[in-house]
């Protein structure tokens, strides 16, 4: 029995927590009464299981409150209930007033913006404004403009085709000039083949100067082992040769006796 529960502890553990059977429990009983050993180890058991029985969480101060929030108090209003509202219709009220009324104007002084507070009163009519065209600009079409339409529109309409027309006119010599590659670009790409040649005829030599190096060594370690192999067999003939002049002795000691 000893040799089945002597330093098994998983059989101790079962047989205190008592999930072994009847005939099993009988034989741990009349063990333990011989074993020493296992009664020390029972017992440790034992004591480690009401340890942990009676130990419980120990309680510590968090250091703080959990408090519920206070939704039921009278004087809580948001911040932006009743004057912050107000402020911001007044400030998008005069936004609106002043971008329903917007009016560009373009001529020889640049472009004028006007909202509703600088317009002229509805009696005063302002008279049409000339508008000066460089010499060598395109004769400016006559654009059809209502009664009721404003007369910035032709006028802004005019600076969208003069805009275009010079956008036009300063791509077209830049595109030419990327179609068609001058001199420079030609010079660039010679000297461009020229570094390319340069470096492959570098690598050539390069590569011709190590392989000469590698035949070199090759060549110096060859002759060192041929000049090994010599040694080696001449080295063996000594030895032959003197073994042949000892083994011719003792015959002609053994044929005199």
């Amino acid at each position: 029995m000893e040799k089945t529960t002597c330093g098994e502890p998983e059989a101790l553990v079962e047989y205190l927590y008592g999930e072994i059977d009847a005939d099993t429990r009988t034989r741990l009983d009349t063990h333990l009464v011989s074993c020493a050993e296992c009664r020390e180890t029972l017992d440790g058991l034992r004591g480690t299981r009401a340890e942990l029985a009676a130990w419980s969480v120990p309680e510590r101060p968090l250091g703080f409150a959990l408090a519920g929030a206070d939704t039921g108090r009278p004087g809580a209003r948001p911040w932006w209930s009743s004057g912050a509202l107000a402020a911001a219709a007044v400030i998008l009220l005069a936004v609106a007033a002043a971008i329903a009324n917007l009016e560009i104007t373009y001529g020889s002084d640049g472009v004028t913006l006007r909202t509703g507070w600088s317009r002229t009163p509805e009696g005063q009519t302002a008279a049409p404004r000339a508008t000066s065209v460089p010499a060598g600009a395109p004769a400016r079409e006559a654009t059809p403009v209502s009664a009721g339409a404003a007369p910035w529109r032709a006028d802004l309409g005019e600076l969208e085709r003069r805009l275009r027309t010079e956008f036009r006119s300063a791509a077209a010599p830049s595109s030419a000039r990327a179609a068609s590659p001058g001199p420079d670009a030609a010079r660039l790409l010679q000297q461009v083949q020229d570094l390319i040649e340069q470096s492959e005829l570098r690598q050539r030599r390069e590569l011709a100067l190590r392989m000469a190096q590698v035949v070199r060594d090759f060549d110096t370690q060859r002759q060192t082992d041929l000049v090994r192999i010599q040694q080696g067999i001449g080295q063996i003939e000594g030895n032959t040769a003197a073994d042949r002049q000892l083994l011719n002795y003792l015959v002609r000691a053994s044929q005199r006796q």
